[in-house]
């Protein structure tokens, strides 16, 4: 009985992960957990595209007072407007696994609490699939 309930919920686990992570695409924000008034620090974002190939966009919206520079692009467009930062790939590189990152930096008038929000959204068998940052 022990065995059965314990296969029943990691089929559960497999469906509920197929259903956030589509075919294996997964990403790890490595964004510091705090930025004093007029201090920079470096974002990192790591993505394992599983079986994506062609088009795909990593968009993250900056709260006002903070500006973005371009560090690593893994081949993608990068542009900063509006408060968004965008990569944006026509085909993403053959690595399973790469990175893109950039330089975070706080006006020194900064005060209070802000998150930063995003989203890597990608095709995959001419369906548009995206993933929350």
């Amino acid at each position: 009985m022990i065995k059965q309930l314990i296969l029943l919920l990691n089929l559960f686990a497999v469906i509920i992960y197929n259903t956030f992570f589509p075919s294996g695409v997964t990403i790890e924000n490595k964004t510091p957990q705090s930025l004093k008034p007029g201090e920079e620090t470096t974002v990192e974002i790591i993505i394992n595209k599983g079986e994506v190939s062609s088009f795909a966009k990593l968009e993250q919206i900056i709260p006002a007072g903070f500006t973005v520079t371009q560090l690593e692009n893994a081949g993608a467009t990068f542009s900063f407007t509006d408060q968004k930062v965008k990569f944006i790939w026509m085909s993403l590189p053959a690595d399973a696994q790469f990175k893109v990152s950039y330089k975070l930096k706080a006006a020194a008038d900064v005060k209070g609490s802000y998150s930063i929000t995003g989203k890597f959204s990608f095709i995959l068998n001419n369906e548009r699939n995206s993933i929350d940052i």
